[in-house]
């Protein structure tokens, strides 16, 4: 974790189901992703939160840039947000 990145290992235990993930940039989504660092590509995001499905038995790691406090903080679920 950086000031303005972090890095997560996501990985998907389950054998046979695969699973969706919603990140959310902050406990409040006070901050904005700028973009993911995903491997080899490099996929812009420019929001609060995104999802990543993972398949059975997967696992990814991210790098996450972002930009700090660049919102309202808010207590609405990511997905409950416009």
């Amino acid at each position: 974790m950086t000031n303005d990145a972090v890095t997560v290992l996501l990985v998907n235990i389950n054998p046979v189901k695969p699973r969706t993930v919603v990140i959310q940039a902050g406990a409040y989504g006070e901050h904005q992703f700028v973009n993911v660092d995903w491997g080899k590509q490099v996929i812009p995001i420019n929001q609060s939160s995104f999802t990543v499905r993972l398949l059975p038995g997967t696992g990814s790691r991210m790098t996450l840039s972002m930009r700090r406090y660049a919102n309202q903080a808010s207590l609405l679920f990511p997905w409950d947000r416009d």
